[in-house]
């Protein structure tokens, strides 16, 4: 059989932002069930999701692609933050309100930051890093998991210092070559270098699920999303 070569993973840069757009919105807008459910269009997903993503968080440097080794293309994007987990504020369901963004979100795509929103702010909770809130639980030492055991701990807010791996998208033509999982396993890499305590992610794709699995991270919080 003939060897597929690996991508080459390197940070993502200003000069990458047009192809990254391109291919995550591509990828998201048209491969994604939850997307194609509520009809989210790739200009809305850019403008929601994308462009206050790049302007708030490309400095921090924790963003990655990969790039086939023979053509030099762009065939995978994980977008990756610097999460500030006390800043996080309760979504309410009558106005949902995106942790990390400015722009407030069309109707359409509503629904997926506040099931996202939603996702991470019980995830701060439980581990008592929320601006409001006291901890009920306490855990291992995080690497690439966020699966924790939970344990009795005083009630004085924590610092965990969180990567938050927001998006991995790869090009439809580059799929089954592990480029996700060599994204993903970069990028919690690059986090523990960087000092990071714990990377935490919400999947809503099967795909993205397994990959997640196969890297050893646990479920801490779920949801059922129900279309109709």
């Amino acid at each position: 059989d003939q060897t597929v070569p690996s991508a080459r993973i390197r940070p993502l840069v200003e000069a990458d932002i047009p192809a990254a757009t391109a291919l995550i919105t591509t990828t998201f807008c048209t491969r994604e069930q939850i997307t194609l459910a509520l009809g989210v269009s790739p200009s809305e997903f850019d403008l929601v999701l994308l462009t206050p993503f790049f302007h708030d968080h490309l400095a921090d440097g924790l963003s990655l692609v990969a790039e086939d080794p023979e053509t030099g293309s762009l065939i995978g994007v994980c977008l990756n933050e610097d999460l500030h987990l006390d800043q996080l504020v309760a979504p309410s369901s009558s106005a949902p309100s995106p942790q990390q963004h400015t722009t407030t979100p069309p109707p359409a795509s509503q629904p997926i930051f506040w099931i996202l929103g939603e996702m991470e702010y019980r995830w701060a909770e439980a581990h008592g890093c929320t601006a409001s809130t006291t901890p009920t639980t306490d855990s291992t030492t995080p690497t690439s998991s966020h699966a924790h055991s939970p344990t009795t701990t005083t009630p004085e807010k924590r610092t965990l210092r969180t990567c938050h791996i927001l998006i991995v998208g790869v090009d439809l033509n580059a799929a089954s070559r592990g480029i996700a999982t060599q994204l993903l396993t970069a990028s919690v890499e690059l986090a523990r270098t960087r000092g990071f305590d714990v990377c935490i992610a919400e999947a809503t794709g099967l795909h993205s699920q397994r990959a997640f699995k196969r890297l050893g991270f646990g479920v801490c919080e779920s949801a059922t999303i129900t279309y109709r």
